[in-house]
């Protein structure tokens, strides 16, 4: 009984519009939007330094940007993996994805301020 339901709510009305919202390009442009934005508001306003809290919301919110990205990936490839048939293994896919890309997004950081910045 309980693994109907949950095929209900997870195939229901609600989770299709969800998912229609979330993998939307016009959120995940928008989503894009909002870290490049809050990206160079930090640097350029020097919120990095003056709010403690800055630099974990924005690794956040780009965490959050390539995890959707992904899901966008996924779901628009169902041949290659069904995002639906595993949840621990989606799960795992998905956070190694994020931690892919957010070290390489550190390297770059680390690469950038060691040629462009001056000391």
């Amino acid at each position: 009984m309980a693994s109907k339901k949950r095929d209900a709510l997870l195939n229901g009305r609600s989770a299709s519009l969800m998912s229609k919202i979330l993998l939307s390009p016009y959120f995940i442009f928008g989503l894009f939007l909002a870290v490049l934005i809050c990206y160079f508001l930090g640097i350029f306003r020097g919120w990095y330094l003056r709010y403690d809290g800055f630099d974990s919301f924005n690794h956040f919110l780009g965490g959050a940007w390539v995890a959707v990205v992904f899901f966008y990936f996924l779901k628009s490839r169902r041949h290659i993996f069904d995002i639906n048939g595993n949840f621990l293994a989606t799960l795992v896919f998905t956070a190694a994805f994020v931690a892919l890309a957010g070290t390489s997004w550190e390297f770059f950081e680390f690469t950038f301020d060691r040629l462009f910045v001056d000391n």
